[in-house]
């Protein structure tokens, strides 16, 4: 079984392209599952206040929060004609940063794969997809076989300016956005304002669980609503009413825009039967980065440039498997 490294890195914006925070689920099933105690005592150890990981995930909501907060609504950059403002390149440099130094922490937890220090060791296998908590908590180690997965991909990380990797994102969610725009789909503004309800929600319920009701075969389940220290530190730096009513709805309308055009898009390269439907996808989020506009304007000192962020993304890219090739 072999880890996405692309998916680790971009984990959200592989499926919506946009820097944002979701709420924490933690899905408990059914009574009839024979998981469901393993979900539910997970779910009660993120509600303690002695979890070790807290502090990592609040540490870098505040980062980003204060990131955000410090800088001005002055335009840093322009991508296809989207102003990108200081605010929103130093939230996305600090979530950069921070994402680097948890890796770095990540593979100093390496030990031989058969040292007895090693916890959840079944767990660990079968989730080698997953990045969870567990991955976060300084005082588990990590078999070296496993933590040898993130490894190249952090050195072509490393090989960049953490304002390559941040103009990268950044390309990635626009020029994807534009796409989206361009083949049609969009938010209206019900559908805005019911995500972001959505999360309000949840967000009053964070530390509990809740009754839901599967849509698709009308089955019940518990689902346990993640504390989620990140967001609350994060909310806590940038307030409440600017969160909720400014900072979320415009995520929420990129991501429901990008979200609806890749749903369509997917389903049509798997009808094709194109081999690997996320290779096709980082395949043209290339091409896309490749002909997009850019813009820096000066008013923040960017040490990147088009050029590098997108030999970033295809390196990258090809560390996880994918044959990405562009056209001189």
């Amino acid at each position: 079984m072999r880890i996405s490294q692309t998916a680790i890195w971009l984990g959200a914006v592989l499926v919506v392209l946009a820097v944002s925070i979701p709420t924490g689920y933690v899905l408990l099933t059914n009574e009839a599952d024979t998981t469901a105690d393993h979900y539910a005592d997970r779910g009660a150890a993120l509600t303690n206040e002695a979890d070790t990981t807290a502090d990592h995930y609040a540490d870098r909501g505040a980062a980003m929060g204060e990131a955000f907060v410090e800088g001005s609504e002055s335009v840093a950059l322009r991508i296809n004609g989207h102003s990108v403002t200081v605010a929103e390149f130093l939230e996305v440099r600090a979530e950069k940063s921070i994402g680097l130094e948890r890796i770095e922490a990540i593979l100093s937890r390496a030990v031989p794969d058969d040292d007895p220090a090693i916890e959840n060791r079944e767990w660990i296998e079968q989730c080698l997809n997953c990045y969870s908590r567990f991955f976060e908590d300084d005082s588990k180690k990590l078999p070296e076989s496993f933590v040898a997965l993130f490894r190249p991909a952090y050195e072509v990380s490393q090989s960049y300016d953490v304002d390559v990797l941040t103009l990268a994102r950044l390309l990635m969610k626009y020029t994807a956005y534009d796409a989206a725009v361009e083949a049609g789909y969009g938010m209206t503004s019900t559908e805005v304002q019911a995500a972001v309800a959505k999360d309000q929600y949840y967000y009053g319920k964070r530390g509990l669980t809740v009754s839901e009701t599967d849509h698709r075969t009308g089955e019940a389940y518990q689902l346990f609503i993640d504390p989620d220290p990140e967001l609350l530190a994060y909310i806590e730096a940038v307030g409440e009413t600017k969160y909720w009513n400014e900072i979320l709805p415009e995520r929420k309308r990129v991501d429901g825009t990008v979200r609806k055009w890749l749903t369509a898009r997917n389903t049509v390269l798997r009808v094709q039967g194109v081999p690997s439907v996320e290779g096709a996808n980082l395949q043209h989020y290339a091409e896309l980065i490749k002909e997009s506009a850019l813009e820096i304007t000066g008013e923040l000192e960017i040490d990147a440039t088009r050029d590098q962020a997108l030999e970033f993304l295809v390196r990258k890219f090809r560390v996880d498997g994918y044959d990405i090739s562009l056209t001189p």
